[in-house]
C-alpha cells in the first residue's frame, strides 16, 4: 500500500497495525491492502444469512456467548493456513492464519476491549468467500458470500 498519500495520523495508525500483526504469533503478516479487495466487502443482503439471537430473558447481552457463536461459525469455514483479508477498523490486513481459533479469539477480544462492537468481516482468498458478522441490537447476523 502506498503510504505517501495518507495523513500523518493514518500513517501512524497503519504502522501500529502492521507492527501488531507482525508480532501476532497466530498469523503471518502479508500486507496492508485496501482498494484491491473492496468489492469483497460490499452488498451482502441477498446472500446466505445466519442469525443468532443474543438477547437473554433478562434483556442482557452476554458477549462471551456472541464470541463463542462467532468462533464456531468461523471455524466451520476457515482453517489454519488459509490466507484472509480482514477489516481492522479503517484498513484491511492480509494474513496467513497459523492458529485460526486463537487469531479470531484475540481479534474479538480486541474489539470488545476497544468498545468497537462485534462486527467482523474477512475475505478468504483460498476458498473465495467473504464472511461477515454484523452486531445488531439484539442479534448477530452472519452473511457468507461465495465468489466465482
Amino acid at each position: 500500500m502506498d503510504k505517501s498519500r495518507l495523513s500523518i495520523k493514518d500513517r501512524l495508525t497503519l504502522n501500529k497495525l502492521e507492527k501488531e500483526y507482525r508480532l501476532n504469533s497466530n498469523c503471518e503478516f502479508i500486507d496492508i491492502v485496501n482498494g484491491t479487495y473492496s468489492i469483497y466487502f460490499e452488498n451482502f443482503s441477498n446472500d446466505l444469512k445466519n442469525t443468532f439471537n443474543i438477547k437473554n430473558l433478562d434483556n442482557t447481552v452476554v458477549k462471551s456467548k456472541i464470541k463463542s457463536w462467532e468462533i464456531t461459525e468461523i471455524l466451520k469455514v476457515t482453517h489454519n493456513y488459509d490466507i484472509i483479508v480482514i477489516s481492522d477498523e479503517y484498513f484491511k490486513v492480509k494474513v496467513k492464519l497459523i492458529n485460526t481459533e486463537l487469531f479470531f479469539l484475540n481479534f474479538i477480544d480486541k474489539k470488545i476491549s476497544n468498545h468497537i462492537g462485534l462486527d467482523i468481516s474477512y475475505y478468504n482468498e483460498n476458498k473465495k468467500f467473504t464472511n461477515v458478522f454484523y452486531d445488531e441490537e439484539y442479534e448477530i447476523q452472519n452473511y457468507l458470500k461465495k465468489w466465482n
